[in-house]
């Protein structure tokens, strides 16, 4: 099977704050190259392994060592696009969904122990966009374009309950650090809900016409949110209310994520726009350059010292931005 291409480059900052210097770009450490763009990108819990899938070719899902910059495909029968992946808590299972129509709508699980296939979650009648696990792992969330979302309890391998949102196409699902609350989008709202029993907590207004992305900032106070009327918001979910909003100006925002210790929040947007923000100070810091299509997904690693994102451009790119955690401070 054909594995994707690494390439390495240097990577040196210009960062903002000195006499006469502006926010600049910096050259991603490495570069991944694909078949077809590619949708989602995540770490796995120690580090070590990023995973992404793209839309296209015959390897649609890669593990990627971090360390070395070798790829390998993941074995498995799913035929269509890839939109969504995420791993479990304690690093053992992978969980990905997508459009594998007129096949099947099911949640795929993999064992990264035994390198096999884990029955999956059935039930879904829609496109999956969206999968998420709680941070103590009991629960997986998943979202499709009709609306349901549903929550699959994990150690008894069973459905723990279905929501019909308000609206049809859920593409963004997150759950609070506690593991509380799920945030799942809804069209042009942010959905909060209370995990155990699904109730209510509240409903975020505010992008038009769509939310694409949300993620919690790790203290709880806050959530971020990407939408279609290119901005990027955070919202004080005690208030409800957004308490920031900046306008992003190559187009709609696709992809959020705040940095481990919450200090950082980055935005993939269209045109390839990669942004780096001050929560602190909510101000522009790092404008990331080197994609030239959409952006779709960004992820820290756990250590925050790495940025990965993942574009229609057919690349994955690593970026360091350890050096940026204590700009201004």
């Amino acid at each position: 099977m054909r594995q994707g291409l690494l390439i390495l480059v240097a990577s040196t900052f210009l960062l903002p704050g000195a006499a006469g210097q502006q926010a600049s770009a910096q050259q991603p450490k490495a570069v991944f190259k694909v078949e077809g763009g590619v949708w989602c990108v995540a770490f796995s819990p120690d580090g070590k392994t990023l995973a992404s899938a793209n839309f296209l070719g015959s390897n649609k899902f890669m593990l990627w060592d971090v360390a070395t910059g070798k790829g390998k495909p993941l074995a498995d029968s799913h035929r269509g696009e890839i939109l969504a992946v995420a791993f479990s808590p304690d690093g053992n299972t992978l969980a990905w969904s997508g459009d594998d129509s007129p096949y099947d709508h099911d949640v795929r699980l993999w064992d990264l122990r035994t390198n096999k296939r884990r029955p999956g979650s059935r039930g879904h009648a829609g496109c999956l966009w969206a999968v998420a696990f709680s941070p103590n792992g009991r629960f997986l969330a998943s979202a499709s374009d009709n609306g349901i979302v549903k929550l699959w309890d994990m150690a008894r391998q069973q459905e723990w309950m279905s929501i019909q949102e308000q609206k049809a196409d859920s593409a963004s699902l997150a759950f609070s650090p506690d593991g509380k609350t799920l945030a799942a989008t809804s069209n042009s709202t942010i959905d909060l809900r209370e995990v155990t029993t699904g109730r209510h907590r509240a409903i975020l207004r505010g992008h038009e016409p769509r939310v694409t992305s949300v993620a919690f900032h790790p203290g709880g106070r806050f959530l971020a949110s990407g939408g279609t009327d290119t901005t990027v918001r955070l919202w004080e979910l005690a208030t409800g209310k957004t308490v920031r909003s900046f306008q992003n100006s190559s187009g709609s925002v696709y992809s959020v994520g705040f940095s481990p210790n919450g200090k950082l929040l980055a935005s993939g947007s269209a045109g390839g726009q990669l942004t780096v923000w001050d929560v602190a100070q909510w101000k522009e810091l790092c404008s990331l350059t080197g994609h030239t299509r959409t952006v779709h997904s960004v992820a820290f690693s756990p250590d925050g010292q790495l940025l990965a994102s993942g574009s229609d451009d057919g690349t994955v790119r690593l970026w360091d931005v350890g050096a940026l955690i204590n700009v201004g401070r």
